[in-house]
């Protein structure tokens, strides 16, 4: 019976049935790939969204501690340029010191007179 079916209908009507058939298979395929293919786009904008706000929080701390290097730069820079003015002080003292024991060593004798003892070692004492 099928075979009387089939010598019925005409061949060119099998070849538009079956060109339909493969196009709804097609269409049917192609539906379904979109469908994955915007899940996973979908996926990917959300996990994007994610590393963005992470690059955001990590940009901020990568700021935040360039500013404090640089506020440690400057700080370095004012306590090289404070050793340098106490060491330039120390020399100028220890010059005026040198001087001053010079001066008190090459002293006439007359100059000189009792001391107390205990003053006279305190200032021998000194470097």
């Amino acid at each position: 019976m099928l075979m009387k079916l089939l010598r019925l209908v005409p061949g060119r009507v099998w070849l538009l049935l079956a060109a339909v058939a493969i196009n709804g298979a097609a269409w049917l395929w192609v539906s379904y790939h979109t469908a994955q293919l915007e899940r996973e786009l979908s996926q990917t904008q959300a996990e994007a969204e994610v590393l963005r706000k992470g690059l955001d929080a990590w940009q901020a701390r990568a700021d935040s501690y360039r500013d404090d290097l640089a506020i440690a730069i400057a700080e370095q820079a004012h306590a090289e340029r404070a050793v340098r003015e106490l060491q330039a002080e120390l020399a100028d003292s220890g010059a005026r010191y040198r001087e001053l024991q010079a001066r008190i060593r090459q002293a006439p004798e007359r100059d000189d007179g009792p001391v107390a003892p205990v003053l006279r070692d305190a200032l021998e004492a000194l470097p």
